[in-house]
């Protein structure tokens, strides 16, 4: 693509309001596109992450069997509770106390795998369990890659494209 004449001559920003935009353009004098600011952005290392880790569930959300479906923990365990206590909330409008369909019963509310004191977990109320095990498998990791590019900021004072 050829860059117009004007731009080389004038030296001049394309987009005049760095703070309000995410690319802006220089042209040097020897005809070179310059992008500029979208790396000093500050939502920049906040999409990179993004990014990573949509590339990364990218294989389980096209084919959702490779987390959910495969004999492990998570179907076995995890998903009977899940359902459990998703349907006694929102059939029987209660916090189920004592799991009835394991043996003669066990205590849910002191089980520390039990899924009521953690916040994010309400994302299993009005989702799928299966889709839910996947957004909460994303969201944990997209914030743990945000809080990883903090301590490499702040504790190890790197700079922000290597941190």
């Amino acid at each position: 693509m050829a860059i117009p004449q004007w731009l080389v001559k004038s030296n001049t920003p394309i987009a005049t309001k760095p703070n309000n935009t995410i690319f802006i353009l220089e042209v040097t004098k020897s005809g070179k596109l310059l992008v500029m600011g979208f790396i000093k952005n500050k939502y920049f290392p906040f999409l990179v992450i993004f990014l990573a880790t949509l590339i990364f569930y990218l294989p389980v959300f096209i084919y959702p069997k490779l987390l959910v479906d495969r004999n492990n923990d998570l179907q076995e365990f995890f998903w009977p509770i899940y359902f459990f206590v998703k349907e006694q909330i929102i059939k029987n409008h209660q916090i189920p106390f004592w799991n009835n369909m394991i043996l003669s019963g066990t205590p849910l509310l002191p089980d520390p795998q039990a899924p009521f004191f953690y916040l994010p977990n309400i994302i299993f109320l009005f989702l799928p369990i299966n889709l839910g095990f996947i957004i909460s498998a994303f969201i944990h990791t997209f914030f743990g890659g945000i809080g990883a590019y903090f301590v490499g900021r702040k504790a190890l004072n790197l700079e922000k494209l290597s941190a």
